[in-house]
C-alpha cells in the first residue's frame, strides 16, 4: 500500500505544532511532532485511514521507533524511546524505554547509572506574553538544593541553535551538555523558545525569514524578564550564552541596551548577514534569514544590518566582557564572522576573548576540544556572577 507521506504530514500539524521526524516499516507509519514544549507521536492506522496517538509528554524524545498492533480504537503503539529518566521534572542522562499505549513505561538501560549521584536540577517550564501579545515559553533549570531558597542563583541564559529548533525538558539542554555542567557547578539555567523556532506552527517558524535579531531577539528578553518577576533570577547576576543561532543571538544581546547582562559566551555565531551570505556553505538559507542576498539588492537597501550585531558595535553604550568561540573549519559559519567582531571589539576596547579550534567544524567534535571549550566558559562565568 502507498501513502502520501507530505499530505499525511500535513494532516497532522496545525497552527501550534510541527511535523519533525516519520519512521516507517512496510505500511506502518509513525509521525513525531513537537506541540509548545510536548513531544507527540501517532500511528497511522492503514485499515481504518486515520491516526492515533499512541505517546506524548512534556520532554524530548532523542530518539524512538515503533510497530502499530490492533485497528481502529485497538490500535496501539510499541515503541522504544529514548527521553531523559527523571520524575517531577529532575534532570537526568537519556535511556531507553519500552513504551506500549495505555501500560506504563519501563526502563530498559542503565547507560547513565554513573551520573545518578550528579545534581543536574530540577526543571520547570514557565511562559508569558511577550511585547506583541504573543506567547512565548522557556524551560528553566535550577539546582536541586536551592529549589527552597530564598535568593536565586547567578542565572545563565542559554538560547538554542537553528533557529528551527526548540527546548524541552531534557539533559542536553543545548550543544556539548552546556547546561547540565553548569547547573552542577551551581548555576540556575534559563533556556528560551523563540520566534523562528519549532513546535508551534508555520507562522511561527516563517518569522524567522528576514526576522533576524527582531523578534527573536525580543522574546529573550521577555522570558528573562519574566524568571526575575518570578523570583526565580537576579536580575543583577545574569550572563547570556549560545552556540550558532545560539552565538548570534548572544552577539545582538551585548550591542543592545534592553538587558544589562554581565557576560556573553558567543559560539559559532553570525555577526554580519550580509558577509554570512557570501560566505556560508548554505547561501540560500542564510539569504532567507537575512531578509535578502547582497546580489539580490541595491547599495542602498540596508535592512540586513538591522539583525547584524557588528553594525551596532559603534552605539553600544555598554561593554559587556565577551568569550567568542569559533572552530576554524567551520564552512556552515565561517570563522570570519568571530574574527570580524573580535577586530570591532580591539578597536573599541572591548573586553573580549577569543579562542578558536583547529580542525573545528560548526559543531565541535574533538574531544580534547570540547573539554577545553567546557573548562573556558565555566571559568568565565564564574569570573563574572560568581
Amino acid at each position: 500500500m502507498s501513502i502520501d507521506k507530505k499530505l499525511w504530514m500535513r494532516s497532522l500539524v496545525h497552527d501550534t505544532s510541527c511535523v519533525v521526524e516519520l519512521r516507517s516499516q512496510k505500511d506502518e507509519f509513525f509521525a513525531k511532532t513537537q506541540d509548545g514544549l510536548s513531544d507527540e507521536i501517532f500511528a497511522y492506522d492503514p485499515q481504518e485511514s486515520s491516526f492515533v496517538l499512541v505517546w506524548n509528554g512534556q520532554t524530548d524524545l532523542e530518539t524512538w521507533d515503533g510497530q502499530s498492533v490492533g485497528h481502529g480504537e485497538h490500535c496501539r503503539g510499541l515503541m522504544a524511546v529514548g527521553m531523559q529518566s527523571g520524575t517531577s521534572g529532575r534532570i537526568c542522562p537519556t535511556e531507553i524505554y519500552a513504551f506500549e499505549r495505555g501500560k506504563p513505561v519501563t526502563q530498559l538501560s542503565q547507560h547513565g547509572q554513573a551520573l545518578t549521584k550528579f545534581d543536574f536540577g530540577e526543571a520547570i517550564a514557565l511562559a508569558c506574553r511577550t511585547q506583541d501579545g504573543t506567547v512565548q515559553e522557556a524551560i528553566l533549570v535550577r539546582p536541586s538544593d536551592v529549589v527552597d531558597e530564598a535568593k536565586p542563583r547567578p542565572t545563565v541564559v542559554l538560547v538554542h541553535g537553528g533557529p528551527y529548533s526548540r527546548i524541552s525538558i531534557q539533559f542536553n539542554l543545548l550543544y556539548f551538555y552546556w547546561g547540565p555542567y553548569l547547573v552542577n557547578a551551581g548555576y540556575t539555567i534559563l533556556c528560551p523558545n523563540y520566534r523562528g523556532g519549532s513546535g508551534r506552527g508555520e507562522d511561527h517558524a516563517s518569522q524567522a525569514r528576514g526576522g533576524m535579531g527582531t523578534k527573536d531577539y525580543s522574546d529573550i528578553i521577555s522570558l528573562v524578564s519574566k524568571g526575575i518577576s518570578m523570583g526565580l533570577i537576579d536580575e543583577h547576576k545574569v550572563a547570556i550564552g549560545g552556540y550558532s543561532q545560539g552565538g548570534f543571538l548572544s552577539y545582538v544581546a551585548v550591542t543592545r541596551e534592553d538587558f544589562p547582562f554581565k557576560a556573553a559566551v558567543c559560539g559559532a555565531g553570525v555577526t554580519d548577514w550580509d558577509m554570512m551570505t557570501m560566505t556560508s556553505i548554505s547561501p540560500w538559507l542564510e539569504g532567507e534569514c537575512a531578509g535578502c542576498a547582497p546580489w539580490e539588492t541595491t547599495s542602498s537597501d540596508t535592512k540586513g544590518r538591522h539583525g547584524s550585531p557588528i553594525w551596532h558595535m559603534k552605539d553600544a553604550k555598554r561593554k559587556t566582557p565577551i568569550l567568542i568561540l569559533h572552530g576554524e573549519a567551520d564552512v556552515q559559519v565561517p570563522v570570519t564572522q568571530a574574527i570580524a567582531f573580535h577586530r570591532g571589539c580591539l578597536n573599541y576596547d572591548w573586553p573580549c576573548e577569543m579562542v578558536t579550534y583547529p580542525r573545528g567544524q560548526h559543531v565541535i567534535g574533538e574531544r580534547k576540544h570540547v573539554v577545553d571549550m567546557m573548562k573556558r566558559f565555566r571559568h568565565f562565568y564564574d569570573l563574572h556572577l560568581k
